[in-house]
């Protein structure tokens, strides 16, 4: 009876993975060869190979870039003032602030 019991609880789990199982069948079965696949996609591929390989040969070549003081301390002011949110007080400290509209 236990059996019975636990092959009820699991019905839904047992049709959700034949319904993956079939969908996975049907979709080797109907869908497109690999070989097909690469036939169609080479020169993205290759293209894509290419431009890897120039990348990590620049890598190489070209010597990685200096952190500075002042850049690091530039960026840092700029990370602050976008964290710290809405600085329309700072930005328009200059202007004075609209009064009431006027009726006339």
């Amino acid at each position: 009876m236990a059996i019975k019991d636990r092959l009820v609880a699991l019905k839904f789990l047992t049709a959700a993975a034949a319904a993956a199982t079939a969908a996975i069948a049907c979709a080797l079965y109907l869908g497109p060869r690999f070989s097909t696949v690469v036939d169609f996609f080479w020169p993205l591929l290759l293209s894509t190979g290419f431009f890897f390989g120039i990348v990590a040969i620049l890598f190489r070549i070209s010597p990685p870039p200096r952190a500075d003081v002042t850049s690091c301390r530039a960026s840092k002011e700029l990370i602050d003032f976008v964290v710290a949110g809405p600085h329309s007080e700072q930005l328009c400290a200059d202007q004075e602030p609209p009064g009431p509209p006027s009726r006339g």
